[in-house]
């Protein structure tokens, strides 16, 4: 029970007392409203005193839905289970959110390889030819990944790679240092870096970005 109950509940434990002191003791009855309504003035202050200095708010339903709506979908991305409308995950981060942009870019390239224009597709050439071979790396080093990436895109574009529906064999086993050497995972990035392999990029080595 929230404190709102709790001072509703003892206000009508207080009217309860006072109606069967009016009746058993009616002399009583002023000297017990009087000392009753002090008590729960004072009582009233002290809980809007705590409420404040705790930070505590009374919510709403509609308040509290819209925040175990928000607890579910944080729990079900750190579970590694966010997915979408029609089956599309909603990654943004991580080592599987890399996994997840790579697969998507897969997916739309090969329905249309002028999705990337060519400065786009050496860029994610570029990184893949250098993340692929590596044994593994953080998902904070992923992130930074996604991020520059992600700022190559126009705005038409993310939302396409955000609807971009993704096969159910990207996986990210957790004993996996790079998610992207895993089968199906390495065949998709494989297939991305031969659709554009006729271009001319510079590929730089791993330790140059601190890999």
């Amino acid at each position: 029970m929230g404190p709102v109950a709790h001072l509703i509940g003892l206000l009508c434990l207080f009217v309860l007392v006072l109606a069967k002191v009016r009746r058993d003791r009616s002399e009583a009855f002023r000297p017990a409203l009087t000392t009753g309504l002090i008590g729960v003035l004072i009582g009233a202050t002290m809980l809007i005193a705590g409420m404040r200095v705790l930070g505590l708010k009374v919510l709403n339903r509609s308040e509290l839905r819209h925040l175990e709506s928000r607890a579910r979908s944080a729990s079900q991305g750190r579970a590694g289970g966010n997915y979408g409308r029609g089956g599309n995950r909603t990654y943004q981060n991580g080592k599987f959110g890399l996994v997840v942009l790579v697969r998507q870019l897969d997916t739309l390239t090969a329905e249309n390889p002028a999705f990337l224009d060519e400065r786009q597709a050496k860029a994610v050439l570029s990184l893949l030819e250098i993340v692929l071979p590596l044994s593994g790396y953080s998902d904070k080093e992923a992130g930074e990944m996604i991020d520059d990436l992600a700022a190559r895109f126009t705005e038409e574009q993310r939302a396409k790679i955000r609807a971009a529906s993704i096969p159910a064999d990207a996986r990210y086993p957790s004993n996996v240092g790079n998610p992207l050497q895993t089968d199906a995972n390495r065949l998709s990035v494989m297939a991305l870096i031969r659709r554009y392999d006729h271009l001319d990029r510079t590929v730089l080595r791993p330790e140059m970005l601190d890999f």
